[in-house]
């Protein structure tokens, strides 16, 4: 085997086993064992298993990040736009957090983990992979506040989108009952509900006196 076949393998097993089991109860010995390499290629690799999930956390993020970061870096100039830019923004994460087959299932899983009972890296995750993330979301909220809005603002429209998002990344059983109802198909059930956000969400914003308001550039 290559070094870097290695390398992925041990990635993919820890990606696989700490969405599946934490990041507390997966040990190093279980990563290598799923892996099929020696205990000694993390520390080689890796250094630890802190820098390990750490790793794991920018594999799953980076493909995920982008695309986010992307539609708030768009050319955003009237309502209109804004209100496609925020419903793609919340029809992707839906799907992210709903998928199936990894990588974006085990990013979902972590996500979740980290939600719910934080690891002892939260700090790390969060502030360089939570937080970009978030940050995506902030930009495109403050186009559609009025000037002079306080932080405060920002933040009850994060939590309202974020916690709406945030159910989707808890979709195992027996909550995908109540997640997914009967009869819908599953992808035409997030775009019902993304469209159903965005406009909930579009009843507020953007507001009067805001860089938006009157539907071209200030």
């Amino acid at each position: 085997m290559s070094e870097t076949s290695t390398r992925d393998r041990i990635l993919s097993a820890a990606a696989e086993l700490f969405a599946r089991r934490g990041y507390a109860a997966t040990s190093i010995r279980h990563i290598c064992e799923q892996a099929g390499a020696n205990v000694a290629s993390v520390n080689y690799y890796f250094r630890s298993k802190e820098h390990l999930y750490e790793e794991v956390f920018r594999m799953l993020f980076e493909t995920i990040a982008s695309p986010l970061e992307e539609i708030a870096r768009r050319r955003i100039e009237t309502a209109t736009q804004w209100r496609e830019a925020i419903h793609d923004w919340i029809l992707k994460v839906l799907r992210i957090f709903s998928a199936e087959d990894p990588p974006q299932r085990w990013a979902a899983k972590l996500f979740a983990r980290e939600r719910v009972a934080p690891s002892s890296v939260f700090p790390i995750v969060y502030g360089k992979f939570f937080h970009p993330l978030e940050k995506a979301l902030e930009d495109l909220i403050r186009l559609a506040l009025a000037r002079r809005r306080s932080e405060h603002e920002v933040r009850k429209w994060i939590l309202l989108i974020g916690g709406a998002c945030d159910v989707f990344a808890y979709h195992d059983a027996p909550w995908d009952e109540v997640v997914f109802p009967a009869g819908v198909e599953k992808q035409e059930w997030l775009r019902q509900v993304a469209e159903h956000l965005t406009g909930v969400v579009c009843c507020g914003l953007p507001e009067k006196g805001s860089p938006l308001d009157g539907e071209g550039p200030k």
